[in-house]
């Protein structure tokens, strides 16, 4: 959703995931070019999250040409997921926009600090994100096996995934995830018979949506990339606009009139390379 800056200028926002960003930075001439043109820095505010910027930190090349293309235009780093779910807990539903968004970068001035790179090195100096990226890097395959639990304890009605089935995974998932996080927000939906608060939290609703429409797939192949995709979708119900690739944009496209206030503008890479 638009937001207000201090300055009283009027944004939207922009979600990449890691794909995008690595053949926007990589083409600046034709992803790069195609991005500026639809997604003009004077209407649209660029927001990485911290995953994004885990997996650009492994490829230094990547991230040195990342650093060259954006860090000309102010940006946003958004919250890792499980902050946003418990601002939403607070909210009792869906949370501010400002509760997404963890830091701002505003390329302005001489000092060190008004470069992105060294705007992002101090962030990674914090313990808090240094540990979540340590911890990040040794976690997927926990995320994995986790999934293919949830899938194990799924009986789906169709071998082809489907908008029933997938409504009901995410119902089911939904409490499931909150009885190991809150139980006790659980207990008091069960005792208060108000159990369709647990269906409330549009960024866990879109993830999950996000994790069902992938491990019913025929086709479905685990990997890590997976996870990184998943994990950035909890940002979707909050932003106006999204670049992502065509499985997660058919994701997007199939659930957005479930997903409590999401209406981004869903766009592939396909779509600025050809603009």
């Amino acid at each position: 959703m638009p937001i207000t800056l201090p300055n009283g200028s009027n944004y939207k926002l922009c979600l990449l995931d890691t794909n995008a960003l690595s053949e926007i930075v990589k083409r600046p001439a034709n992803e790069g070019h195609g991005y500026i043109k639809l997604f003009p820095p004077s209407e649209f505010v660029p927001c990485f999250t911290a995953y994004n910027l885990f997996e650009l930190r492994r490829h230094r090349d990547v991230f040195d040409e990342f650093i060259k293309f954006f860090g000309i235009y102010p940006s946003f780093i958004t919250t890792p997921f499980q902050f946003i779910l418990e601002a939403e807990i607070t909210a009792k539903g869906r949370t501010k926009v400002n509760d997404i968004l963890l830091y701002a970068f505003t390329p302005l001035g001489s000092n060190s600090s008004f470069q992105l790179v060294e705007f992002i090195d101090n962030l990674f100096r914090d313990p808090t994100m240094a540990n979540l990226e340590h911890e990040w890097r040794n976690r997927n395959q926990g995320v994995l096996d986790d999934w293919l639990i949830n899938k194990a304890n799924f009986s789906p009605t169709s071998s082809v995934p489907n908008a029933r089935d997938a409504k009901q995974f995410v119902h089911d998932a939904s409490i499931d995830t909150l009885c190991h996080i809150h139980p006790e927000l659980v207990q008091s939906s069960i005792d208060t018979n108000n159990i369709v608060l647990l269906q409330s939290f549009p960024s866990l609703q879109i993830m999950l949506y996000s994790q069902y429409y992938r491990i019913f797939d025929p086709a479905w192949k685990p990997n890590d990339q997976e996870v990184i995709d998943v994990c950035i979708s909890a940002c979707a119900p909050y932003v106006d606009a999204i670049i992502t690739e065509n499985f997660q944009a058919e994701i997007y496209k199939k659930v957005h009139k479930y997903i409590n206030g999401m209406s981004a503008i869903i766009t592939t890479l396909r779509d600025i390379r050809h603009h």
